[in-house]
Formats: C-alpha cells, structure tokens, sequence
C-alpha cells in the first residue's frame, strides 16, 4: 500500500490526528496615541508606540508582524490625521490600509505624569525627594480590524515608578505597555 494512501486511510478513520493548521500571520500597525494628559511631561511622538510595537515582537503567542511606528506616523501625516482622529474606525482602517496592516492599534494617555506625594503627617526621619514623587501612566489601547472596521479589542492599563525624572515616567509607561502588548498577542 503507498504511504499517501495509508495516511488517508488513518486521518478518515480518526487513527491519525489531522495536521494542526496554522494560525494566519496578522499584519498590526501601532499608530501614535493621543496624549490627554494635561500636565503631562512632552515625550518624542512616537516614542511609545514604537516601544509597544516591540514590545508586541517580543511576545509569544499569536504570529503578529508589527509594521513599525513610522510608517503610521508617515501615514497619518499624508492623510492629514492627528492621533485623536483615530478614534473615528473609517480613519483608523485608513491608516491600517495605507501601510498595510490588517489590524491597527491605537490609543489614548490619560496619565503620562509625575505626581507629587502628601507629606505623611508623622513622620520620624526625612524621606529623601526621589521617594516624594511618583511616575503615573495610565493608558487606553484599542485594537482595530481594518476590514470589518470592528473594535477586537479595547483595555486599560496602568503602570507606576518612584522618582522624580523621565527614567521613573519611562518605567511607569513601559509596565502599562508591557500588560497592553500581553492582551494584544492573545487575540
């Protein structure tokens, strides 16, 4: 008997598991987010999108090619977009469709800032200044089907670090991110 016909004799009868199929590879952008924080301290644009696109290559998981950071910043340019335009899907899926990706993320800073502490009434010894300040970001991601126009998925996340200068507000951002790109590889 050949070998072809014997496998096929196997898989009909359910004596051979069938060959697991694999995933489609997802094409994603990562658009620049809105920043909504008033007091927030000024970062380079695309400076966290560009950590959360790789971010989202380090993850395991589900097989993504992350498009990166400047091609949506160049996209968004030509079409004549901001970051808080991305909220409308028609335009999201625009951007996604100009540089060729079948999902876009994009997202909203509602904290990128450093927080002064209260004064603890009691306290026995000073505390030096770093510990007097805490870095906060709080983050909305969105991820977007550019075909179907449909919202996969929309989450909140938080990150925070002690002390009072970009490297604190670089780690809070960073832990935020790190969580967005961990739901994101699940999809």
């Amino acid at each position: 008997m050949r070998p072809g016909v014997l496998v096929a004799l196997l898989l009909t009868f359910g004596l051979l598991p069938p060959a697991a199929a694999q995933p489609a590879v997802r094409t994603v952008v990562v658009a620049e987010f809105e920043n909504a924080s008033v007091d927030s301290i000024a970062w380079h644009a695309g400076q966290f999108s560009a950590l959360l696109g790789q971010l989202l290559q380090q993850q395991g998981g589900a097989p993504l090619r992350v498009v990166g950071a400047a091609a949506a910043a160049q996209a968004m340019r030509a079409l004549g977009y901001t970051p808080a335009d991305l909220v409308s899907p028609a335009r999201a899926a625009e951007v996604a469709r100009l540089v060729g990706a079948d999902w876009i993320i994009t997202g909203r800073w509602s904290q990128l800032r450093l927080v002064a502490l209260p004064d603890p009434v009691d306290r026995l010894e000073p505390i030096p200044p770093a510990r007097d300040v805490l870095a906060v970001a709080d983050v909305t991601v969105r991820v977007l089907d550019a075909g179907t126009r449909r919202t996969l998925f929309e989450g909140r996340f938080g990150g925070q670090a002690a002390g009072d200068g970009y490297g604190s507000l670089y780690i809070a951002a960073y832990q935020a991110l790190a969580a967005a790109a961990r739901s994101v590889v699940r999809l």
